[in-house]
């Protein structure tokens, strides 16, 4: 990130920001970015940019994304970019678009979601309606309700040109009611074979039972005649979850930590166990469970 943003600092220096209004003190800016004297280019730009001049906002987010001058601080520089951008700053947009990619590409779902309607805008170009449908598609798939929603009225109403689809309205509407429905109810998945000379998949029920940020609730593992155990030390941040469970077989009692991602009406699982006799921990194990219906 930093890489691409001194460099796309570079270009602005160079070919950007002539606003006549501000002539002088950007560019006084600008040379002191040249010699690297970012403390001055700070002092320059930060009061423009607090008068809502769009150069000065997007020159002092790029430095704020960079770290010249100023601690690094990416979500105030976006922050600052995308201010300028919504004020039809060319720049800007291209800026904002940049950075939401690299986030996207991390799988940041709220970058995602900025992207696809950044796209349709035409903030970073001209695309096909497939390729912003796409990043707003993805989002919505790993449980961003914003993404949800819009996605609804895109294949409803025939925003942005899309062509209005009945089916995919649906599912997505459907999805929306997943996501808004939160973890908090019960949900069935199948755990993978473990080895042994007959391996086979085991059957198990998480009742989630959500109270502000904690997460509790009970275990039931069919596999071994529907053997309950306390879902413990759950917490909750966003979509992702945390909790353990122990479990007492033949009176050998052994913790299962879990950690979790929540996707609307599927959760993503994966679990790891102590390390045995020999020392050795077996490797993490994910699967995927449903809301039951």
């Amino acid at each position: 990130m930093k890489s691409l943003f001194t460099i796309l600092l570079t270009l602005l220096i160079c070919t950007l920001f002539t606003s006549p209004s501000f002539a002088d003190p950007i560019e006084d800016a600008k040379a002191a970015i040249q010699n690297q004297d970012y403390a001055k280019a700070i002092e320059i730009v930060t009061p423009l940019a607090e008068q809502e001049n769009v150069e000065a906002q997007t020159m002092l987010g790029v430095m704020y994304v960079n770290g010249q001058g100023v601690e690094v601080n990416a979500t105030k520089g976006l922050d600052l970019i995308t201010k300028a951008a919504k004020k039809g700053h060319e720049p800007a947009k291209m800026l904002a678009f940049n950075l939401n990619i690299e986030l996207a590409n991390k799988g940041d779902t709220s970058a995602m979601f900025n992207v696809g309607y950044m796209c349709f805008n035409n903030w970073g170009g001209t695309y096909e309606s497939d390729v912003c449908l796409k990043w707003l598609e993805n989002a919505g798939e790993m449980g961003h309700e914003k993404s949800a929603k819009i996605l609804t009225r895109i294949y409803t109403e025939g925003m942005f040109n899309v062509t209005p689809d009945t089916a995919k309205a649906a599912y997505w509407k459907e999805q929306d009611d997943a996501i808004n429905a939160g973890i908090e109810g019960t949900w069935e998945g199948s755990i993978p074979p473990m080895g042994g000379p007959n391996p086979m998949p085991m059957d198990v029920t998480y009742k989630f039972k959500k109270e502000g940020e904690t997460l509790s609730g009970v275990y039931i593992n069919k596999g071994f005649g529907n053997k309950k155990s306390l879902i413990k030390e759950g917490k909750i941040e966003g979509n992702n979850f945390s909790f353990s469970i122990e479990t007492n077989f033949m009176g050998n009692k052994t913790t299962t930590n879990y950690t979790g991602v929540f996707y609307g009406n599927t959760i993503k699982l994966t679990y790891t166990m102590p390390a045995g006799p020999d020392g050795t921990t077996p490797p993490p194990v994910t699967f995927i469970a449903k809301r039951a219906i």
